[in-house]
């Protein structure tokens, strides 16, 4: 082979290499997960995934998945996946779990990661994790029940990354027989969480129970609240 038609072999290889990186390039990445460590008497998985340009697509997974590998087709980039159990109706598209003014955080079970799709497969196994908290206050004293007892705080579910989401909670609690109120109550940020107590004469005390909570040696990052 002369020099001439070697050097223009070597050219058209290098441009089918070339070709054949581009075309990867504009093939999707594909998320791979594995639920088969999700206990089947979860109704359902409501999952969504989100990227810098918004929603990447939200589904449901029922528990006849559960046993098999869950793959969908996403953009390369960085990708915010979110697996919930017990949030229905909390979850808003735009904004991840959140906890209308009024409500309780709900039993929410959640596995919240980051996907790196820069390459062609992201394997992940879904592990979900208890994320509310139960409180319980017992209140001393027949006069309990005139009283307008809420708890307060600045977390109202649950980010598109999956922290901790800032705004305002408010949830009105009614004590039962034996004096007792429970709330659920999401993960909490710092110890600012407090307890209001409004009576009919329009006192209000306030009780910083988030401090109290602190003391207890309660905490708020461990995996499962």
């Amino acid at each position: 082979m002369s020099s001439g038609m070697l050097v223009c072999a070597v050219m058209l290889l290098a441009c089918a290499g070339c070709s054949v990186k581009e075309d990867r390039d504009v093939c999707p990445g594909r998320l791979m997960l594995d639920f088969s460590g999700v206990d089947t008497s979860v109704r359902s998985l409501d999952m969504l995934v989100t990227g810098p340009d918004g929603i990447i697509f939200r589904d449901m997974v029922a528990p006849s998945g559960f046993r098999e590998e869950y793959m969908r087709e996403v953009p390369h980039g960085m990708l915010d996946v979110n697996v919930l159990s017990g949030a229905d109706g909390f979850v808003e598209e735009d904004s991840g779990l959140v906890i209308p003014l009024g409500c309780e955080c709900p039993p929410v079970y959640k596995h919240s990661f980051v996907a790196d799709t820069r390459g062609e497969i992201w394997r992940q196994r879904v592990d979900l994790r208890k994320s509310y908290c139960c409180l319980t206050v017992k209140l001393k004293g027949k006069d309990a029940m005139p009283y307008i007892i809420s708890i307060c705080g600045n977390v109202d579910g649950y980010a598109l990354d999956g922290s901790p989401r800032k705004g305002e909670f408010r949830c009105e609690a009614c004590p039962e027989d034996e004096g007792e109120i429970t709330v659920r109550v999401p993960r909490q940020m710092d110890a600012s969480m407090m307890l209001v107590v409004e009576g009919g004469n329009g006192i209000r005390k306030n009780f910083a129970v988030g401090e109290y909570i602190r003391a207890s040696g309660y905490d708020w990052d461990s995996e499962d609240l």
